[in-house]
C-alpha cells in the first residue's frame, strides 16, 4: 500500500509538478520565495508560461485536479488512498472529509530556463477543528525529486513543440504580429 501512495505522489508531481500556497508564501509583488531547501529542478530554455503547462498538462493527465494558479505558481491535489490517510488521521476525530494531498509548485525565471519548486502539503478536516495543514514535504522528498525528474524528461522532450507552440509577444510599439496560419499554436 505504501507503493501506491507512492506511486501516486509520484504520478501528481511529475504530471503536474508545480504548486503554490507554500509555507514560504508569496510576496507582496506575487512572486513567490524561493526557497532552497525544497526538491527542485531547472528546466533549460523554458519560460514560466511554458513550464506551467508542461507541469499542469501532465498533471491533469494523471487524475490531478488544478486547486490554484497565479502567474507564478500551481497548486495540484488529490485525495489520499484508504491507507495513506488512515496514517494522517491516526489519533484524530472522524474527519468529515477525506484527507487529500496538496503539491505546491513554483515557478522561478533566471537566465536561460525556470526554475521549478515543489512542496507537499496533507489537508484534512473535520467539523471541530476546521482545517489542519501539514507540510509533507521533507517526509515525501524523495518521491517529489522522482517526479522532478519525470518533469525534466518530459521537457526535454517536447520542449521544441511548446516552444513552436507559443505565439509571438507583440512588439512595444504596438504593432501587431503576423502569425503564419500554417503553423498550428497548440
Amino acid at each position: 500500500m505504501r507503493r501506491r501512495f507512492t506511486f501516486t505522489l509520484f504520478m501528481l508531481l511529475a504530471m503536474a509538478a508545480l504548486v503554490s500556497g507554500c509555507a514560504t508564501g508569496p510576496t507582496s509583488s506575487g512572486i513567490p520565495r524561493y526557497d532552497s531547501n525544497k526538491p527542485q529542478v531547472f528546466l533549460p530554455g523554458a519560460n514560466v508560461e511554458q513550464a506551467k503547462g508542461v507541469a499542469m498538462g501532465s498533471a491533469v493527465s494523471k487524475g490531478w485536479q488544478v486547486a490554484a494558479t497565479s502567474e507564478h505558481a500551481l497548486v495540484l491535489e488529490r485525495q489520499l488512498n484508504a491507507a495513506a490517510a488512515e496514517s494522517v488521521a491516526s489519533g484524530s476525530s472522524l474527519s468529515t472529509t477525506p484527507p487529500r494531498v496538496q503539491v505546491e509548485t513554483e515557478f522561478f525565471p533566471r537566465d536561460q530556463g525556470v526554475d521549478v519548486v515543489v512542496g507537499a502539503t496533507v489537508v484534512s478536516s473535520d467539523g471541530e477543528k476546521g482545517e489542519k495543514r501539514q507540510d509533507f514535504t521533507e517526509s515525501y522528498r524523495v518521491d517529489l525529486e522522482r517526479s522532478l525528474t519525470s518533469l525534466r524528461s518530459t521537457w526535454d522532450r517536447s520542449r521544441g513543440r511548446v516552444a513552436s507552440a507559443t505565439p509571438p509577444l507583440a512588439p512595444k510599439d504596438g504593432t501587431p504580429v503576423e502569425v503564419d496560419p500554417d503553423v498550428p499554436l497548440a
